[in-house]
């Protein structure tokens, strides 16, 4: 049984392999295809090989007259040339041209069956991918904040590349199997004896390279889970480069980086030290083999139960024969190289911790009386360290909401859950007394807009920004109207390349400023019901600020806008100031009742001094 675990590890492999193919929804047509093109091609093989015994025995005697005794070769060469009274000279020159032609019909045949595995190769991982990316858009917020971006673009794209390298080697192993069972028919057909020693001795050479495979595949995931650091080790430092360099670090994150990839890079090595050892090893058992068979047929020859021509194509049969066992061998190296890859993509299509948000199916229309807050409770990781607790408050159609308090009070919490970025418990968030979530998730986003603290930026060009997800074309008018708004018209006309502007990772080539205000010209384009500014204008300047506040107080008087922020400018028209602290709502009212109250915003109000 020690010796059967290996075998099941490969075929489990194959089946997850498998499993993940299965998953794309690609047809197998291609695969039935290509598997009968590699049967046809196999038996041109076998024509082309078994021709060659009366061809060598012909050379051999300088007689090809008892070919005509032979009823299998009586028939090839009846149907090549209608007539079986052939010289010697012309039945040569026919058993040339079968081999011949079977050579070639061999490996056009080949041919076609690997160009529809490739095809059906490449279709899968393409959808492999993009079932992928599915995924990955349907995963809650909460899964993105324990993950790292570039752990699952490693996922996403090198580990689907490296499948479809090795996917294209399957064709190959299909070959070299149904070319061993051609080979074994064969060879079974010119000496069952010379077949059964082979048979005996066959467990050496497979034995020889199984601990090889074994090691290759624990080499694998070792090499997968530091490849996977090293990943993440570049993405973290690469996105927070300043922090690096203000702290004098880039030492330290050398030397870090220097460890890891020196250990990914021995890994890598190794495996490539195990798997080129594979065919040498198989050539020295096979050497055995050889000089094994060499003796046999020797003790054969000699007693002349065979002809010379007979035992030259089992020799070549049986080279052919390793040749394809040793092809085997190589794929079951390759599978094994992919085990961690293969289990790492699987783990994107489990739903264990992807933080999933429920999405309901009646349709959202638009906010028609109030968002209710209802005893509120939630938790990032269930009932374990509480963010919030018991919030209880409201907000009116049409009105602006400012909510306010300090830093990790659970401010942005709270509208990433009426965003659905987070699942909320049941009927604790309502809107128009309906519970949030029996909302569709697609509805009610349509009618929200947010512009972030984070400023959300792609690394494509302005205009592309500004204009992300609307569902209609935006008109030049349009677009021009909110970019002015937005006070970003001299910014984008001192550009040589305007609203073309590429504006790099994370919006690198903007400034803080440049990035709100572009957010809010994206916001100012969307027709949502729902306006959300989560610390806004924190980036601003006060002359900016001052710029752009009209144009938010213009944006606002027709929706519902909720306002987390801590400046005046934002919060001085305020319908109602909700103060979260502790995790629970401290008050609520307008600025003069919260101001004359003297409570927990009036605290806040001294620290930073509004007036």
């Amino acid at each position: 049984m020690r010796f059967q675990r290996p075998n099941i590890k490969i075929l489990s492999s194959l089946l997850a392999a498998w499993d993940l193919l299965q998953k794309t929804g690609v047809s197998v047509y291609y695969l039935i295809i290509s598997s009968i093109l590699a049967i046809v091609s196999s038996i041109f093989e076998g024509i082309s090989a078994i021709t060659l015994i009366p061809l060598l025995n012909g050379v051999i005697h300088v007689d090809f007259s008892f070919t005509k005794e032979n009823k299998a070769f009586s028939y090839l060469i009846y149907i090549f040339s209608g007539n079986l009274n052939l010289s010697n000279t012309a039945i040569f020159i026919i058993l040339l041209v079968i081999v011949f032609l079977s050579a070639v019909l061999k490996n056009i045949f080949q041919y076609l069956s690997a160009l529809s595995f490739s095809y059906f190769s490449w279709q899968s991982i393409n959808k492999l991918r993009t079932s992928i990316f599915d995924r990955y858009l349907s995963f809650g917020k909460l899964f993105y904040d324990r993950s790292s971006a570039g752990y699952l673009q490693t996922v996403m794209l090198d580990y689907t590349n490296q499948i479809s390298q090795r996917m294209l080697q399957a064709n190959v192993a299909l070959t070299q199997i149904f070319l061993l069972v051609i080979y074994s028919i064969l060879m079974i057909f010119i000496s069952w004896k010379l077949t059964l020693v082979i048979i005996i001795i066959s467990p050496f050479f497979y034995f020889g390279s199984q601990w090889l495979i074994v090691k290759i595949k624990k080499n694998s995931n070792a090499y997968t889970e530091f490849y996977a650091a090293m990943s993440r080790k570049l993405q973290n430092v690469l996105s927070c480069i300043p922090l690096v360099k203000v702290y004098n670090n880039e030492d330290g994150e050398n030397r870090d980086f220097i460890r890891i990839n020196n250990i990914t890079t021995k890994l890598e090595f190794g495996l490539d030290k195990k798997y080129y050892l594979i065919f040498p090893l198989q050539e020295v058992i096979m050497l055995f083999v050889i000089l094994l068979l060499v003796s046999a047929i020797a003790f054969m020859a000699a007693r002349g139960k065979r002809d010379l021509g007979e035992f030259l194509v089992y020799f070549y049969v049986l080279k052919k024969s390793v040749t394809a066992i040793g092809g085997l061998n190589t794929f079951r190296g390759y599978i094994s190289t992919i085990d961690g890859p293969i289990s790492d993509i699987m783990k994107m299509f489990d739903n264990k911790d992807k933080f999933f948000v429920s999405d309901g199916s009646e349709e959202f229309t638009g906010l028609k009386e109030t968002i209710r807050f209802n005893h509120l409770k939630f938790s990032y990781f269930g009932n374990e360290k509480m963010v919030l607790e018991n919030i209880n408050f409201s907000i009116k159609n049409g009105s602006l909401t400012a909510i306010v308090g300090e830093t990790g009070a659970g401010k942005t919490t709270l509208i990433n859950l009426l965003l659905r970025f987070y699942d909320c418990p049941p009927s604790t968030i309502l809107i128009d007394n309906v519970d949030i979530r029996k909302f569709s998730t697609k509805s009610l986003m349509s009618h929200m807009a947010l512009v972030s603290q984070e400023g959300l930026i792609f690394n494509d060009t302005i205009r592309n920004n500004i204009v992300y997800g609307l569902k209609e074309k935006v008109s030049d008018k349009d677009l021009n109207e909110a970019i002015a708004k937005a006070r970003l018209s001299n910014f984008i006309n001192s550009l040589p390349a305007g609203l073309d502007t590429v504006i790099g990772d994370r919006g690198v080539r903007l400034s803080g400023g440049e990035k709100q205000r572009l957010a809010i010209a994206r916001m100012l384009l969307k027709p949502a019901d729902i306006i959300i500014l989560d610390e806004a204008t924190n980036a601003l300047d006060t002359q900016t600020e001052k710029l752009i506040e009209e144009s938010i107080s213009e944006l606002i008087k027709s929706r519902t806008a909720i306002v987390i922020a801590h400046r005046l400018s934002t919060i001085k028209n305020a319908d109602k100031i909700v103060v979260i602290q502790n995790k629970i709502l401290a008050e609520e009212g307008t600025l003069s009742e919260l101001l004359e109250r003297k409570g927990a915003f009036y605290q806040y109000w001294q620290a930073q001094k509004f007036y």
